[in-house]
């Protein structure tokens, strides 16, 4: 008898949202130490990045959204203290003004 855990599908990483999460790994991981230690390896930094790179093309975030996300980071939105979650992140980027909610 064999134990299968049923697993749902991973969804596919674009090229796109890859170089994204790169660039925001860039930006993020001097400012969150809790960022900069999970990417201190090699592996570290890769799967961040691929974890960062399937939210950013679930979630459908604009580059407009994400460069709203790193401006309030950078306004102070956000206390570098306090680790940076993706769902932190994502609703930095929200606008409930002029997004569609999520």
């Amino acid at each position: 008898m064999t134990n299968s855990t049923p697993t749902l599908p991973l969804l596919a990483v674009t090229q796109e949202s890859m170089e994204i999460a790169t660039a925001l790994l860039t930006h993020l991981a001097p400012l969150y130490p809790t960022i900069a230690n999970a990417t201190r390896t090699r592996e570290g930094a890769q799967a961040w990045v691929i974890s960062w790179a399937r939210q950013i093309s679930m979630s459908g975030l604009s580059h407009r959204q994400i460069e709203r996300g790193i401006t309030r980071l950078a306004r102070g939105y956000h206390e570098p203290d306090v680790p940076l979650s993706w769902s932190v992140f994502r609703k930095l980027c929200y606008n409930p003004w002029h997004d569609e909610p999520f």
